[in-house]
């Protein structure tokens, strides 16, 4: 009884350990975000940043300028991916943005606790669910490299980046 119950504890420890799909590596230098998406067959680079800081939580969000896909970040004691569409309007029963289930992700960041002016950095590739709505049931796919500055939203339009302040 007693091995049994010492193996079920260090199986336990295992897959808590190999499982981790969030890494940190702070030797990570990214000096801007590309970030490829696709959905079905369409392909294109999301780069706009932008933020949500509080005193427990770091919500950081990247998505194509003027609406479309994106990826949030929800940094506390833990990291918690998301993909998701937003509009500027409330295009989805009446709100801004609609969540979908990941299937996949990767993550490495630079490091886990950020204040006002400290710079994410990392590499990450999701995979969504497949979604009804889309043609033919499509998932989302992001693989690429972040980079964001806290308190800050950086905005990318075609090759033009315009830095503001919070």
């Amino acid at each position: 009884m007693r091995n049994k119950i010492l193996f079920i504890i260090l199986f336990s420890v295992y897959q808590l350990t190999f499982s981790q799909k969030v890494k940190i590596d702070s030797e990570i230098e990214i000096e801007e975000t590309k970030l490829e998406t696709k959905i079905g067959n369409q392909k294109f680079l999301i780069g706009t940043s932008v933020d949500n800081k509080d005193i427990d939580s770091l919500v950081i969000s990247i998505v194509k300028f003027g609406g479309g896909p994106g990826i949030k970040l929800t940094i506390t004691d833990s990291i918690i991916p998301k993909i998701y569409f937003w509009a500027d309007y409330g295009k989805f029963n009446g709100k801004n943005e609609v969540e979908y289930g990941l299937k996949y992700y990767s993550l490495t960041l630079n490091k886990t606790n950020f204040k006002i002016g400290d710079t994410l950095m990392g590499k990450v590739e999701f995979l969504s669910k497949p979604i009804k709505h889309l043609q033919k049931k499509s998932e989302l796919y992001f693989k690429g490299e972040i980079m964001h500055i806290i308190g800050t939203n950086i905005k990318v339009i075609g090759k033009k980046r315009t830095l503001y302040k919070n």
